[in-house]
């Protein structure tokens, strides 16, 4: 999946704002979350959970629709956070987000509480490039905080674009009329990724620079 040149030139014109996943995307996040999750449920395999989670525990279903009681979620982010704070992100991603950085106006929307996104940025640096962070303490439904973003910054749907790594994630995007960009390196593989149908879905964060910045020389 690809665009021609043009098609990359007229794309970079229109884009202001790229907003981010975090777990997946920003920091490979997969095994730990499988870890806390296979102790709720020991009969969970990283297949079923890759296959019927959109993110994490606040929004994690299994294939019988049951969603995880408000004590296990609970239980989830504290055993999540001290982890979480000590993972690095993902290789060269940190490269890509203060390139994109000096062009666009960069944001967050995940399913991890804001106040430990915050401190993974701040560790590692990265928290001046990101204008806002949203977590389920603004709106457990992604495609609400991303449309709290266009309003904040007065964009349109198509000076937007979402980077994420599950198909749920790219439906929420395309709910509020956002472009995406998938992401190969987290939660889904690149068959589950196609189902949504995202703008191109990439292999690893230099393809990710080159498909939203590409410059004919």
């Amino acid at each position: 999946m690809g665009q021609s040149p043009n098609d990359y030139k007229r794309f970079n014109t229109m884009k202001k704002l790229i907003i981010f996943d975090f777990d997946g995307v920003i920091v490979d996040t997969f095994d730990l979350a499988f870890s806390i999750e296979h102790q709720v449920d020991p009969t969970l395999t990283k297949e079923q959970y890759s296959k019927s989670c959109s993110r994490g525990a606040f929004d994690f279903c299994r294939e019988e629709k049951e969603v995880l009681k408000v004590p296990a979620v609970v239980d989830f982010f504290a055993k999540y956070e001290p982890v979480v704070l000590n993972m690095e992100c993902v290789s060269g991603i940190k490269e890509v987000i203060e390139k994109l950085a000096k062009d666009f106006s960069l944001a967050i929307v995940s399913s991890t509480p804001e106040k430990i996104i915050k401190k993974f940025l701040v560790k590692n640096v990265l928290d001046k490039y990101f204008s806002v962070v949203l977590g389920p303490e603004t709106d457990r439904s992604k495609s609400k905080n991303i449309n709290s973003l266009m309003k904040k910054f007065d964009f349109q749907p198509s000076e937007c674009l979402f980077i994420t790594d599950t198909v749920s994630d790219i439906k929420e995007a395309t709910e509020v009329a956002v472009d995406s960009v998938a992401v190969t390196w987290g939660w889904q593989n690149r068959e589950l990724l196609q189902a949504g149908k995202p703008w191109v879905i990439v292999e690893n964060p230099k393809e990710l620079l080159e498909q939203i910045c590409f410059l004919s020389v």
